[in-house]
């Protein structure tokens, strides 16, 4: 088996937004870290596909979101969800279902409110890329965001 890690991509743009925060959650002891910077979202997904293949478990922090909704600032928004979309699209073309599957969600909404700093309670939807059989089996019992580790958890211990 795969030794479990964290891959970690760093995106810059022309409009870069602040450094990546020293109290991120990919910061903690025993994870290891890949931080590069991509300019181009699109390369940066194919790298992210390449990193996540070689582990049980991959994440991709894209707090640059967060950060969008918390400076309330629609046309800045809509700048990092295209960069977004960029890492999404190079991601999903580089990836093998074979090897997976990709889920894509988030903690808590934030930038379909940008009358407000804060967190949001607004649902986050759950998007889930792989073959049927794995995204069945990822999606089984999902009923909100708490079911995800289970999901994470039952699918890094089961044999591919």
């Amino acid at each position: 088996r795969r030794a479990s890690a964290v891959a970690a991509l760093q995106i810059t743009t022309s409009d870069t937004y602040p450094a990546w925060p020293s109290n991120s959650p990919t910061r903690q002891p025993g994870v290891a870290v890949w931080a590069r910077s991509c300019a181009k979202p699109r390369a940066a997904g194919t790298k992210l596909a390449e990193l996540a293949g070689r582990y049980d478990f991959s994440l991709f922090e894209y707090w640059a979101s967060d950060y969008a909704g918390h400076r309330q600032d629609m046309e800045w928004a809509l700048r990092q969800l295209e960069v977004f979309d960029g890492v999404l699209a190079g991601l999903l073309e580089a990836w093998d279902d074979g090897t997976g599957v990709i889920f894509i969600t988030s903690d808590h909404g934030n930038m379909e409110d940008l009358s407000t700093r804060r967190h949001t309670d607004a649902r986050v939807p759950l998007l889930i890329f792989g073959s049927s059989p794995a995204r069945r089996q990822f999606a089984a019992g999902l009923k909100d965001l708490t079911g995800i580790a289970g999901s994470v958890l039952e699918m890094t211990q089961s044999d591919p």
